[in-house]
């Protein structure tokens, strides 16, 4: 007789719904994947993540039972989605990063359900640098690694975050992010269209002065026939710091359209009729060179950017405060379709690498 229930896995940090498109196709493809795998899914958003109180301030209340009790009476609905799993896969995204609130409540979540309600417990999909520059740091390596060695299983999605859990002694498994797969997946792999088009994103550690430097930096496109546009857009609960970016660049460069995509079709659609991205955002980039589309590309808060990007053959510019002269440079090479987008041959290099993150998922025994 076939196996007549489904295995049960609970989806830890779900950003379908939250702060962009790029977001929203990462988390699809992790869902559709679990689906396609047999299991039935319970999924705890993001900005669940972010509300969970309270919060454990020390390394002591990981192991403290008063708090683990406090924890989850003030959080009744993790208590039995916990007590009920199968399996707990946590999409890592962009969160584990530093000591903030969300990072923390996300470590302890995992913590929780592997020491104290014994599930199998599998971070996928995402960063790992307990401080930002990814440089040694004996509290936060303390507090991330003793989280980290509890675990099944790790996928971190590009090398520098595999290399923070190689010096911690952790072991892993490198992967990608799942954004190209879900590309893939539709078909749109290398579908780039040229148009005469500069698509711009923020960033999420963008400053004013940045921004401002930013809309400097846009502003002699302007007056060439170059449609500028910037693209935002999300599900619901877009991110905050586009809206003033957008502001700041406005101030240099007011012929810059802002797109506020209502779909997944219309934010890729933008991507793949354009002449070049500009972007310090990590998926806008990573569905840039899946689409095929020529990007020029600044850091973000972590070296996340740079590492998946060198995994495309592709190079990161300095910051946004370098010498404006070679980024416009590379702007003039892509309206002239001199710019090169990522090789198509690595494109499907991680996509095939997206696959790991679903290691140990088949035939999942139930609880």
């Amino acid at each position: 007789m076939r196996q007549p229930e489904k295995p049960q896995a609970v989806l830890l940090n779900f950003t379908a719904n939250t702060y962009h498109w790029g977001c929203y196709g990462t988390s699809m493809e992790l869902w559709q994947s679990l689906v396609e795998l047999g299991y039935c899914i319970e999924m705890v958003n993001v900005q669940e993540i972010h509300m969970f109180d309270p919060t454990p301030q020390k390394l002591g209340d990981f192991d403290d039972p008063d708090f683990g009790t406090s924890f989850l009476k003030a959080n009744m609905r993790i208590y039995h989605l916990l007590l009920s799993a199968d399996v707990v896969v946590v999409n890592g995204e962009g969160t584990l990063h530093g000591n903030g609130k969300a990072a923390v409540n996300l470590l302890y979540l995992m913590y929780l359900a592997k020491v104290n309600f014994q599930k199998r417990v599998h971070l996928v999909n995402g960063s790992f640098f307990p401080a930002d520059d990814g440089a040694p740091n004996e509290v936060l390596d303390m507090l991330y690694g003793r989280v980290a060695q509890k675990l099944d299983l790790l996928v971190p999605r590009e090398t520098d975050s595999k290399a923070v859990l190689d010096r911690l002694g952790v072991a892993n498994v490198l992967g990608f992010d799942c954004l190209p797969r879900f590309i893939h997946r539709h078909g749109a792999l290398h579908s780039h269209v040229f148009q005469p088009t500069i698509v711009v994103a923020g960033g999420v550690n963008m400053t004013r002065e940045q921004a401002q430097k930013f809309g400097e930096l846009m502003a002699p496109f302007q007056s060439g026939g170059t449609r500028l546009k910037f693209l935002t857009g999300a599900k619901a609960f877009v991110n905050q710091e586009d809206a003033r970016i957008y502001e700041e660049m406005m101030r240099h460069c007011p012929a810059l359209e802002c797109v506020n995509a209502l779909s997944m079709a219309d934010w890729l659609s933008t991507l793949q009729n354009a002449a070049c991205l500009v972007s310090a955002r990590y998926h806008h980039t990573l569905a840039a060179a899946s689409l095929g589309l020529p990007c020029v590309v600044f850091p973000s808060n972590t070296s996340k950017t740079n590492a998946s990007l060198a995994m495309l053959g592709l190079d990161t510019m300095l910051s946004l405060d370098q010498d404006p002269e070679p980024i416009q440079h590379l702007l003039n090479e892509a309206m002239l379709q001199r710019l090169a987008p990522a090789d198509a041959e690595k494109v499907q290099q991680v996509v095939a690498l997206a696959k790991n993150n679903f290691m140990q998922l088949e035939d999942q025994p139930q609880s």
